[in-house]
Order: C-alpha cells, then structure tokens, then sequence
C-alpha cells in the first residue's frame, strides 16, 4: 500500500476552498482526538488508523465525523455569509462564533439581527 499520511480528513468538496484560518481550525480540531489519522492506499481511497488500539477502518470514525459536520456546518455558514453581505462569521479559536461587520467594523458575540436576512440573500 501507498501509506501516505495525511495531515487533516478528507478536504471539503472542491467548490468551498479552504483559508489558512479554517485550515488551522479543523487541525487543531483534530488533535482533541490525536488517536486517529487519514491514510492514503494509493488507489486513492482513503482510510482512518487508531493508534490507541492498532486499528483500521474505511469509514470516519464518529469521533471524527462530529467534528468533520461541525466544522463543515461552520464552513458553509461562512461561505454562505461571506458571498452575501456585510456580516460574516467567525471562529474565536475555541470553537465559538463571533460576527463581524466589515461597514461598521463591530465585532459582536450574538447573532446579528440582519444574519437570517444575509442568508436568506446568500441562497436567491
């Protein structure tokens, strides 16, 4: 086999590229669950090894698959946001949101009014 670790699961889908920042996110992500890393088998299937317990498996591991739908949620809400207006969402580091308003320039930890508006824009 081709065992070519990788540094992060499998990337998302090629239309939401990823930013340095998000990149980061999803690694440090990752070590809160360190057991587990991505292997390549050369035919380009990927596969997920435990080095607690020596194992391996073809599908995600549920440890990974909660953090992979969180941080893929956090990332099509951004992308969604980022396309349509003045607000965008944030990670403060520790997995928490905050929002931000490129007119005004205010940083804000609760969900601006306007939010559900942008998206609603986003997705026309």
């Amino acid at each position: 086999m081709g065992d070519q670790e990788l540094s992060a699961p499998p990337p998302p889908p090629p239309d939401a590229e990823l930013t340095s920042e998000q990149k980061l996110y999803w690694l440090n992500a990752l070590q809160i669950v360190g057991d587990w890393t991505v292997h390549d088998d050369g035919d380009g299937r990927l596969f997920y090894y435990d080095r607690r317990t020596d194992s391996s498996q073809w599908e995600v591991p549920d440890a990974l698959a909660s953090l992979e739908t969180e941080f893929m949620m956090k990332l099509m809400l951004q992308n969604a946001v980022a396309r349509s207006g003045v607000w965008t969402a944030h990670d403060a580091g520790n997995g928490t949101l905050y929002y931000f308003n490129s007119k005004t320039r205010v940083s804000v930890w609760q969900r601006p009014s306007e939010w559900g508006e942008q998206e609603a824009a986003a997705a026309a």
